[in-house]
């Protein structure tokens, strides 16, 4: 196990050589990493903004550049990118993060496309809220009941591996998948009235 900063171009070209190395170039990738904000996107500090772009966006662009061409020469791989909720739905106080989610929905689609026919794969994965310490990390105190909704990390990352086994491509997990399926059609006070109750 190798723990590294995600906002550091340097430490992510190491990990890559650490990962050559030791294990060779992997299979599957699965890009989850998230740092989140709670401030109207004008009162976030330029800093704070690089380390959440970097972070949550670049840091995946990166890996899957440098272990997606290693893929290709080996003719076979999964890059699988955990984005969320806020890669389809804007997200007031919270825009950087929603940002780079979106970054990651556009540029997932893109790398799909390029990488078909070269027998690598692209998966997208939108879980719903989970109960970790993101919220507490940026100041969002949450009730038992809010905590109780979410889902436990372990239930994800069986839901992922489960859908890597059944080759989907596109993921999302709870009851958001709905809340994404009749958005369009709903005015959007109502939309956000129900994103609220989920």
């Amino acid at each position: 196990f190798k723990q590294i900063d995600l906002s550091s171009d340097a430490e992510i070209f190491n990990l890559i050589e650490w990962i050559k190395f030791n294990w060779m170039i992997p299979s599957i990738l699965i890009n989850n990493a998230a740092l989140g904000q709670n401030s109207e996107i004008i009162a976030t500090c330029f800093s704070e903004t690089i380390r959440i772009i970097k972070t949550n966006y670049i840091s995946q662009i990166l890996l899957s550049q440098m272990i997606g061409k290693q893929m290709v020469a080996n003719n076979g791989g999964l890059i699988v990118f955990v984005s969320s909720l806020a890669g389809k739905w804007p997200f007031n106080n919270m825009g950087i993060y929603t940002s780079a989610k979106w970054g990651i929905e556009g540029y997932s689609k893109v790398l799909r496309n390029e990488l078909s026919d070269k027998n690598v794969n692209v998966m997208v994965v939108r879980p719903g809220k989970i109960r970790t310490n993101f919220f507490e990390n940026i100041g969002i105190a949450l009730s038992q009941k809010e905590l109780k909704k979410m889902k436990d990390p372990h239930y994800i990352a069986i839901r992922i591996l489960q859908a890597i086994s059944n080759g989907k491509n596109d993921l999302t997990i709870g009851k958001d998948k709905y809340f994404l399926f009749f958005k369009p059609l709903l005015p959007k006070i109502v939309a956000e009235y129900i994103l609220s109750k989920i």
